[in-house]
């Protein structure tokens, strides 16, 4: 039987900035390959992805140990990593000059592809074996802290980015994408929030000075899961209905734009 690690014991530094180290590369070499064909990087990628690598190595670094010892932590850690660090990081993404495999890339990833990518990280890391592998495992948790952070990027890529194929109305599939994506987190929360016995043995370790039982600790992860997911569907949904009301109003001034301006013109033409 495998020795139950510590809790307390201390995490390689290098493991738990991966996923910024990484998202700190890419940016790094497409603005390398800018320069090199003449362009100049905008001002507000660089400002939205330092934005985002601070909010990823306040998650990542700042709450690693605390996360190993309640399940609420390392929810708040996911959470800062797969969605405060993810806004920030797909704007930049959205504003910066596109190469030629961005429209290939942005068909295979995004539109109804992101939320399912999104659902099937979400569920896949809460698996208790996954969970708990990631947590006696340093680098397997840094491989975990780097698909939120990939998830949540192409999941916002998909809100953010103009669609590859866009119809009449894009708001309105975009916020269905985004149902998709927070309803089923919001069944993982209510999982998690209404459980009734431990999940994550792990997290009944002895050494774990806590003030609340490890039950009531999963129900609180799953408030805040819950709590994340229900403001972001309510965001979208009012940026949506926001954005279908201004076209609707446009349409309307122009139908009504077009009579007037014809009998305008026949006034004209009559008087002549």
């Amino acid at each position: 039987m495998t020795a139950h690690p510590s809790p307390y014991a201390p995490l390689p530094l290098a493991v738990t900035v991966v996923p910024v180290l990484a998202a700190g590369v890419l940016f790094w070499g497409r603005g390398r390959a800018l320069r090199r064909e003449g362009v100049s990087l905008p001002g507000r990628c660089a400002l939205l992805f330092g934005a985002g690598i601070a909010v990823a190595l306040t998650g990542g670094v700042g709450l690693a140990h605390a996360a190993r010892i309640s399940l609420t932590y390392h929810e708040l850690r996911l959470l800062c990593l797969g969605e405060a660090a993810a806004i920030p990081l797909a704007l930049g993404i959205t504003w910066l000059p596109k190469g030629r495999g961005w429209r290939a890339l942005r068909r295979r990833l995004t539109g109804p592809v992101a939320p399912a990518l999104w659902l099937v990280n979400l569920f896949l890391w809460h698996l208790p074996a996954a969970l708990e592998a990631g947590l006696h495992h340093p680098t397997l948790e840094a491989v975990e802290s780097l698909c939120y952070l990939a998830a949540g990027v192409n999941l916002y890529l998909a809100l953010f980015a103009a669609p590859a194929n866009p119809g009449a109305s894009p708001e309105l599939g975009r916020f269905a994408q985004t149902v998709a994506a927070r309803g089923g987190g919001i069944v993982l929360a209510n999982l998690l929030l209404w459980a009734s016995h431990v999940t994550y043995p792990y997290f009944i370790h002895p050494d774990i000075r806590r003030q609340t039982s490890p039950l009531v600790d999963e129900n609180v992860a799953g408030a805040v899961l819950f709590f994340v997911q229900l403001l972001a569907l309510l965001a979208v949904g009012t940026w949506t209905y926001g954005r279908v009301s201004r076209r609707g109003r446009a349409v309307a001034q122009r139908r009504t734009a077009a009579p007037q301006a014809a009998r305008s013109a026949e006034r004209v033409s009559g008087r002549s």
